[in-house]
């Protein structure tokens, strides 16, 4: 009895709006539930209905609180092929994906398919229906592929189904045939994506008639294709009747109705309405403003500043945008895989803003975002083990008008959050009020950025003519730094001296580099001579438009940061139709986002660890030129070859325990010979394979400290790519890129599978020439790769490929000197720091 008075009593104040007294009383029985088994059910029953209200009140945290404390009680007394436990999960990832915590919402779905697999077997319609819940989380972070097999495999056995609840199976069936011709996102698919989605609507109708909030997801995924297909008016007719319903069907706070009203604003921009444009983003932001949805509301701040950079605000819209950009990284810091595989997606936004500060000469700016976008990167193919804290700097006129943004906002979510229980007229009265509070603050905030847009336009008419008066005080004297942020329409390239920073634009066809690069690396991999043409041509793209500054800086050393497909290019390579560009500059690439991982660091300690491979593993050819390789470099007391004293540690010796203590002991120099073999964003397939045979996975290699190690050099293929040259770009630089962000100040990896032999030669003279010559780290380098290129080196090309692929491996009979000439065997290495 007490029970169900306490029951009763949460349910009534859930419905007057008192939600901490519900959550207090609905709480209050779980330790009843917990020790009754009796009583447990009727618990469940009550909280899942609590959890079902606030679903449809749009308090998505509380219904996540009421569905897991459902499901723990259901965990404890039920079992697992009980139909309320499905209930809990599904109520669990609802109110998890409107949230945004897209992890719990992906091991809810798969708990509740693996449920519903038990009790009703794999092609059930309770399988279909959690395959399709399952898909739709899927989708929701990116992972498109995916989600459409899901779809398809449940649309499969909804379709099938022979069950007499034909309208339970119809209504399933409709959701995922919407959600199956969402995934059909090319323009060759648009076609397909819409009949599909007609099937649907057809469905819908029929079962639901046309006031149903399906209905509305319909209009809205019509209104996504039918922009895609470039029916701009057409697509927003459907977001608007998407929009007309949602308001009508749904709580006025919900997050559908901010996002409908996100879609038509977007819609409107593009149509040139940005009145409209503007009353929908800023209504929709301040709906957000009750709401816990930062990714959401990302998406909103980038939205009002695409709408400002198409009204000629271009100063506000970097507002916007940066506000944005903060947003995804702070998600960032917070998420877990399946939210950062959400926020991946998103890496184009990083993009827009670099290249809308590059073009408003805001050049120091526009680097740190690049940065951060490299930090993004490597985020992204590690899963999130390294975290850079890092946000865009607002300048103090932005901060401003930021705090002013947060100021509004906070004041509409503190009166939003208790509108919950207002008739729908006074909720709507609300609203409308504090859209015209946020209105009004849009509006001066465009009138007091006017001047600054004046102002920049004037400066920045002359931005390819001038310097930006910005102190570089990492560039030593003579030394220039080059920063390539691929474009839309060509290449953005900001060049830095000790003087200060200057921009130059080179437009050229989309992808005309992306095929060049891709030509060039081909053409390497075959040993052919065609490389020189693609060669001279990406030389003229991305070094011809800054040939004069060069020219008048007289430095012979360029360190590089480089974008997407960029990374894969060895820029020794280029050429000038007489030189390659190694020729006359010694070349180290930038990694960048040294986030978490760069710290200051005492001198480090004068010392060599060398580690190796020589005898063949699984299905890894043996390394012949490793044992002697290592000799050349550490010298021990058995031998007195090597150019550094320390310790050598081949085959069995090379284990993770060795390779630990090396680092825990602080030696400056880590040299290591063997196979890596990289899997994109897979970080336990990714792996440096040891000695005794076991493979260290990237994950595990994100969680060691290099802090100590001046010089680490990866003598294995492919250490500075992210995937090989069959890849896009879009992967970070490497298990090379992964050492400098865990602390080496310096590390020399490869672009391609490199030559056993020449590979133990060019080693050989470049740690001669660094530690017994005294040479530079990039300039040693360069010595030795000029020697390969010029013939002098002191061994041949014979041996294996460090690595599973060997593109050629018929070139024995060629004279040796002429195939070190080739680019295939002294272009591969790279310095990175």
């Amino acid at each position: 009895m007490q029970n169900n008075l306490q029951k009763d009593r949460a349910a009534e104040l859930l419905r007057s709006g008192r939600f901490d007294e519900a959550r207090a009383a609905a709480d209050a029985l779980l330790a009843a539930g917990q020790a009754s088994p009796a009583a447990a059910r009727s618990i469940v029953s009550s909280r899942l209905a609590l959890a079902g209200a606030c679903l449809n009140l749009a308090r998505f945290e509380d219904a996540r609180h009421y569905a897991q404390g459902a499901f723990v009680l259901t965990d404890t007394h039920f079992a697992d092929t009980d139909a309320t436990k499905f209930a809990a999960l599904e109520i669990l990832q609802d109110a998890c994906i409107a949230m945004g915590r897209l992890t719990e919402a992906h091991d809810a779905g798969e708990r509740a398919l693996a449920i519903a697999i038990a009790a009703h077997g794999q092609d059930s319609v309770a399988a279909a229906r959690a395959t399709q819940r399952l898909g739709a989380v899927l989708a929701r972070v990116g992972d498109v592929s995916a989600a459409r097999v899901a779809f398809i495999r449940a649309k499969d056995a909804l379709m099938r189904a022979t069950t007499a609840d034909r309208a339970d199976v119809d209504d399933t069936l409709a959701t995922t045939l919407a959600n199956l011709a969402s995934t059909y996102q090319r323009p060759d698919e648009i076609e397909l994506a819409q009949a599909i989605h007609d099937q649907a609507l057809r469905l819908r109708r029929r079962l639901s008639g046309d006031e149903h909030v399906e209905i509305a997801q319909l209009h809205s995924n019509l209104g996504l294709l039918l922009s895609e297909a470039g029916q701009d008016d057409a697509a927003l007719r459907s977001c608007e009747r998407s929009l007309a319903l949602r308001r009508r069907l749904l709580p006025q706070g919900h997050p559908d109705v901010a996002r409908s009203l996100m879609e038509v604003g977007w819609m409107r921009t593009r149509l040139g309405n940005a009145d409209g444009a503007t009353d929908a983003l800023l209504e929709a932001l301040l709906l957000l403003s009750a709401l816990d949805m930062p990714t959401v509301e990302a998406r909103a701040h980038f939205l009002l500043g695409s709408l400002l950079a198409e009204s000629n605000a271009p100063a506000a819209a970097i507002l916007f945008e940066k506000l944005c950009v903060n947003g995804l990284q702070r998600l960032r810091h917070a998420s877990a895989s399946h939210e950062h595989a959400f926020l991946g997606a998103r890496q184009d936004i990083y993009r827009h803003l670099a290249e809308s500060l590059i073009r408003s000469g805001r050049l120091p700016e526009a680097l740190q975002v690049i940065s951060m976008l490299k930090e993004f990167e490597l985020d992204d193919v590690t899963n999130g083990v390294l975290r850079p804290v890092t946000l865009v700097r607002l300048t103090p006129f932005e901060q401003a008008q930021a705090d002013m943004e947060a100021a509004v906002r906070r004041e509409m979510r503190d009166t939003l959050k208790h509108t919950t229980h207002l008739t729908p007229a006074d909720s709507e009265g609300v609203t409308a009020g504090g859209a015209a509070v946020l209105k009004s603050w849009f509006a001066r905030l465009r009138a007091d950025f006017a001047e600054t847009d004046s102002a920049t336009a004037a400066a920045t008419a002359q931005v390819t003519s001038r310097r930006a008066s910005v102190p570089q005080d990492d560039l030593a004297a003579g030394s220039i730094q080059l920063q390539y942020l691929l474009a839309q329409d060509g290449v953005e390239i900001i060049v830095s001296t000790a003087g200060g920073q200057r921009h130059y634009h080179n437009a050229f066809a989309p992808g005309e580099v992306h095929r060049l690069v891709l030509a060039l690396r081909a053409s390497i991999a075959q040993r052919s001579a065609s490389w020189r043409g693609h060669a001279v041509a990406l030389h003229e793209l991305l070094i011809g438009p800054i040939e004069a500054e060069l020219d008048d800086n007289k430095t012979d050393r360029l360190t590089i940061s480089l974008d997407g497909v960029l990374r894969y290019l060895p820029l020794g390579v280029l050429h000038d139709g007489r030189r390659h560009l190694l020729e006359r500059f010694a070349l180290t690439v930038s990694a960048g986002g040294h986030g978490p991982g760069r710290i200051t660091e005492p001198a480090p300690i004068r010392r060599a660890a060398g580690f190796g491979v020589t005898r063949a593993l699984a299905n890894h050819r043996a390394l012949r030129g490793v044992r002697d390789e290592l000799f050349a470099i550490v010298g021990t007391a058995d031998n007195a070859h090597g150019v550094v004293d320390g310790g050598i540690f081949l085959d069995t010796a090379f284990t993770a325990d060795a390779l630990r203590s090396a680092l825990k002991r602080r030696d400056g120099i880590v040299h290591i010979a063997s196979h890596f073999v990289f899997r994109p964003a897979r970080e336990n397939e990714s792996y440096l394979l040891l000695g005794d045979g076991t493979k260290l996975t990237l994950a595990q290699l994100a969680e060691l400290r290099f802090d100590g190690v001046d010089l680490l050099t990866l003598s294995a293929c492919e250490t500075a790519v992210g995937g090989g040259h069959r890849q896009s770009g879009s992967e970070f630089e490497g298990l090379g890129a992964l050492a400098l962000n865990r602390g080496a100040a310096h590390v020399i990896a490869t672009l391609w599978p490199i030559r056993d032999f020449t590979s133990a030669a060019l080693m050989r003279e470049f740690y001669r020439l660094r530690f017994r010559e005294d040479f530079a780290v990039a300039d040693a380098l360069r010595q030795a790769q000029l020697q390969l290129l010029t013939g002098r080196s002191a061994r041949g090309a014979a041996g294996g490929p460090r690595g599973l692929l060997d593109p050629d491996d018929d070139d024995a009979s060629t004279d040796r000197p002429a195939r070190e000439a080739h680019p295939y065997y002294w272009a591969p290495y790279v310095l990175m720091r």
